[in-house]
């Protein structure tokens, strides 16, 4: 398994012109049903990973970590974590169903 070179990371996205201290608009985001459908087309996924973060992220309750779950595409599908960092994330308009992308 390869480790990820986050200095590589931070030259990568600096040279695509990305500002760490600006939090990125969304590309577009998923109507209520084509989200529903989506959700349910990753269940098992989105069961698993949520079950995992959440006996994770458990053991350090009053840590702000979180974890999220995106399809394919880069829809946000779920969250798991922290309900504090959730939350403030919600006030960033960062929803399920919102897509981000590197374009």
């Amino acid at each position: 398994m390869e480790l990820l070179d986050f200095e590589e990371l931070k030259r990568y996205y600096h040279a695509m012109g990305l500002d760490s201290s600006v939090i990125p608009d969304f590309k577009d985001r998923l109507a209520v049903d084509a989200l529903r459908q989506r959700k349910s087309d990753y269940a098992d996924v989105l069961e698993v990973s949520l079950d995992l973060a959440e006996r994770f992220l458990g053991l350090l309750p009053q840590d702000p970590m979180l974890v999220a779950v995106s399809d394919g595409e880069g829809h946000v599908l779920g969250f798991g974590g922290n309900p504090a960092m959730i939350g403030s994330l919600h006030e960033f308009n960062i929803v399920e169903g919102v897509r981000y992308g590197e374009e």
